[in-house]
């Protein structure tokens, strides 16, 4: 509510509530058959669509789904196109909220709320932490959903994919700490890091997470996922990742920072040390690994 908005020194809040801002398809006394906006209905639709990706995918907004509507619905929502467009812009560019606190004004120490939370029924679930789609996996997505008008799926699916290939050409940081992914999540940001870019990005945070071995090596996979301007990665916590594969490594040459504290690594990669411009190894935690590779 307004009291933690105004705790981080924020005057006021505007709320935008998606279906009942934007005027809505009109439908004929048979209640199937479209018929079209009235002429200043068209206009004011088309600049709220326009800028509709910007609400939803801003790194400073918050955004709620609702769900629970299911019974109410002639189609439930998991089959709908809009739907799954507003859920999957909810991870598109938001992220994950670190565990780090925060000193505010009045003295008090916060984290950061969730920029993207679950309304189902009068129950407020955990934030949504899931990997951002690659557009070419998306458009796929979208032919198994319905639309009422079939012409929003080209609408649906050109405002993700210029939403994604904007946006992540302006990140500097993805951070998904303690989101519960496995190898199969990392592996679907790596697909799409590689589908659109990511030319400035510098940190990478992927600390508390449960892949293994693999999830790296999907990184390695999908050639030049990591840009050359990344210089941290955080690969802390990670209770499943016994072994680096070497693959990563050679495509990190401009890393300075690795980050490994308290994971289940037993040893490290052998070409480590041919990462000339690493200046911080921080294996705090690490119990396992007795030894450094000849290559340091």
């Amino acid at each position: 509510g307004l009291p933690l908005y105004q705790s981080w020194g924020m005057e006021d809040v505007g709320v935008f509530i998606d279906f009942s801002s934007i005027h809505q398809a009109r439908l004929a006394a048979d209640q199937k058959t479209l018929l079209p906006r009235f002429p200043a209905d068209q206009k004011s639709y088309g600049r709220a669509v326009s800028g509709m990706s910007g609400w939803f995918a801003n790194l400073n907004t918050t955004l709620y789904l609702v769900f629970g509507q299911d019974r109410r619905l002639s189609r439930p929502r998991a089959e709908r196109g809009w739907p799954t467009y507003e859920e999957r812009m909810a991870s598109l560019l938001k992220q994950a909220p670190t565990p780090e606190t925060y000193q505010l004004a009045s003295g008090k120490h916060q984290t950061l709320w969730p920029k993207t939370v679950i309304l189902n029924g009068k129950t407020l679930d955990a934030s949504i932490v899931a990997p951002p789609l690659a557009p070419s996996l998306f458009a796929s997505e979208l032919k198994q959903k319905y639309f009422m008008n079939s012409s929003d799926e080209t609408t649906v699916d050109a405002l993700y994919s210029s939403t994604m290939h904007e946006g992540f050409q302006e990140l500097i940081s993805l951070a998904y700490p303690y989101a519960c992914w496995e190898d199969a999540e990392v592996e679907q940001l790596a697909t799409s890091i590689q589908e659109v870019g990511c030319a400035n990005l510098q940190v990478l945070d992927l600390q508390g997470n449960l892949f293994t071995t693999l999830g790296p090596l999907g990184i390695a996979a999908a050639n030049d996922a990591l840009p050359p301007s990344l210089r941290v990665l955080n690969l802390s916590a990670c209770s499943q990742l016994d072994k680096l594969p070497e693959q990563l490594m050679s495509g990190l040459g401009s890393l300075t920072t690795l980050i490994l504290r308290d994971s289940a690594l037993m040893e490290l990669p052998a070409n480590l040390g041919e990462l000339r411009s690493l200046k911080e190894l921080d294996m705090k935690g690490c119990v396992h690994i007795s030894r450094l590779p000849q290559s340091i």
